[in-house]
């Protein structure tokens, strides 16, 4: 019984401890979202690189290689929210 109550405490303190950033995961409901979101954003550099970015992982998906595929929609995900976090006065946001 202590084992198991053990290992359940284990299990919860480290499905806490994961980051948040899961959201982004590689599915088609996300790579359609993602899709869908990129295409109607303005020409440009941003466009362009998240577009790179978003054409890697759907080659990363197609072969099975989820780990690839996540590690690409996390860059999206961050020149996203670079994008939304520059004012406009700010300069032209980019996508590092």
């Amino acid at each position: 019984m202590k084992i198991a109550v053990s290992l359940a405490a284990l299990t919860f303190a480290v499905l806490a401890s994961t980051p948040s950033s899961a959201d982004m995961t590689c599915t088609p409901a996300n790579m359609a979202i993602t899709n869908t979101m990129m295409t109607s954003m303005a020409d440009g550099h941003n466009k362009t690189m998240m577009m790179h970015e978003f054409n890697t992982a759907h080659i990363a998906m197609n072969k099975g290689d989820l780990r690839g595929c996540n590690k690409s929609m996390t860059r999206i995900e961050a020149c996203a929210k670079n994008m939304r976090s520059m004012s406009p006065t700010a300069g032209h946001p980019t996508c590092v």
